[in-house]
């Protein structure tokens, strides 16, 4: 008998805040992005702007407190589900958070986000077609081709990444997006999403 086994969870909240919330949270990215260079993180050389490894640390900014709990709070909601006790989720800290805003050609390498234990994208702005793809094997000859794939052989999944989706996924889950498409250059930002990575601390 066939086991359903190794799939990989992937949490899927919509509708997290409310717009208003949505368009602060772009304007609070925007605001703080005036002080970042353009395209100047080594892991990450196709992101417009990215707060990883500046002098900005959202963990540490007030105005992103309330989302930053609220993710996590439903970062511990998914542990539950996965089976986790109450005891191990009390362990899960917030270990790092970063902000991402994107203009039209930029990409995402997959990558995966060791040696966390769950990883969270948050959408506050996404107006484009471009989708979240996750890879459960690097190995295999992913994400194509895709003719043969049925449930049990599928090793990718594109997902759609609306304004208030939140994706929790476990962090050594290959990701990554393919390069934004649009009609004309542009030099409007076209997505800002948020990035967290969680970690179990020891007892």
């Amino acid at each position: 008998m066939i086991r359903d086994l190794f799939k990989v969870p992937i949490w899927i909240e919509d509708d997290l805040v409310d717009r208003f919330e949505l368009e602060k949270l772009e304007w609070i990215c925007e605001t703080f992005s005036k002080n970042i260079p353009d395209y100047h993180h080594e892991y990450n050389p196709d992101t417009y702007k990215i707060s990883r490894n500046s002098e900005i640390n959202i963990l540490d900014l007030p105005e992103f407190e309330p989302i930053s709990n609220l993710i996590r709070e439903k970062a511990i909601q998914m542990m539950l589900d996965m089976g986790y006790s109450e005891e191990q989720t009390k362990r899960l800290k917030n270990d790092n958070a970063w902000f991402c805003m994107y203009r039209v050609g930029d990409s995402v390498q997959m990558h995966v986000h060791r040696p966390s234990f769950i990883s969270a994208a948050f959408y506050i702005k996404n107006d484009t077609s471009c989708k979240l793809r996750f890879i459960q094997d690097l190995y295999k000859m992913s994400p194509y081709p895709k003719e043969p794939d049925n449930q049990w052989s599928r090793n990718s999944v594109d997902m759609d990444c609306p304004p208030g989706r939140l994706l929790l996924f476990p962090s050594d889950c290959a990701h990554g997006t393919d390069q934004i498409k649009g009609d004309v250059q542009t030099e409007e930002v076209c997505k800002v999403m948020l990035s967290y990575n969680f970690i179990l601390q020891n007892n």
